[in-house]
């Protein structure tokens, strides 16, 4: 498996003398690694684990209290949708939307709502749960600012965050409160994968 736009380019690796077979995706470590640096197959299969799981609490839990149910949910069904979220957060509509559409289905089972008249914003803030998008975008910035402060990340890993955090005058580092200066992507994956995504994210959260 190489990483790239162009599928044509297929590099021959050997291992023990045996030619090893080329693959467009390999799963490692629960993440579906795509060729083409997507993550669309990865989403597609986790929003399928969850549905069945989901399906599985409402055929076990039907009647039980909204309380029983909502535990359930966040303890069965939504880390499903959320394990490795900093790596393959989406940034398409599309994927966002059929993600949320798992935990909007949820709220529907757990406050039990029928029709489309029901509110899911309402039912949601009744739940008191954010949306998966919001979650996924603070993983995203509480990881980052782990790295930054050197807390539970490897050292060799935020020996190399550092540069971020460094500006040439004590008035520009002064005035953006040691946030990580904004990273400049030609390529539309890197524009898009986690580090100039979250500093972008984070800069404008930052007051």
């Amino acid at each position: 498996m190489s990483f790239g736009k162009d599928p044509q380019i297929q590099p021959s690796y050997r291992l023990g003398g045996e030619t090893l077979p080329y693959v467009d995706e390999i799963t490692y470590l629960g993440v579906t690694l795509q060729s083409n640096l997507k993550f669309h197959s990865h989403i597609t299969k986790k929003i399928n684990k969850a549905y069945k799981v989901l399906g599985m609490l409402k055929l076990s839990l039907y009647g039980a209290p909204k309380k029983a149910k909502l535990l359930a949910y966040m303890t069965l069904c939504r880390p499903i949708l959320e394990y490795a979220a900093t790596t393959w957060d989406p940034v398409t509509k599309q994927l966002v939307k059929e993600i949320e559409l798992v935990q909007n289905r949820a709220i529907r089972f757990i406050c039990c709502l029928k029709g489309r008249e029901a509110s899911i914003s309402d039912a949601r803030e009744q739940l008191n749960i954010s949306s998966l998008e919001d979650r996924r975008k603070s993983l995203r910035i509480t990881l980052l600012l782990k790295i930054l402060s050197k807390e539970e990340c490897h050292q060799a890993l935020s020996s190399s965050y550092t540069e971020l955090t460094r500006d040439k005058s004590t008035a520009t580092r002064a005035a953006s409160n040691g946030i990580p200066t904004a990273i400049s992507a030609m390529c539309t994956a890197y524009h898009n994968s986690f580090l100039p995504r979250t500093i972008r994210d984070l800069r404008i959260g930052t007051p």
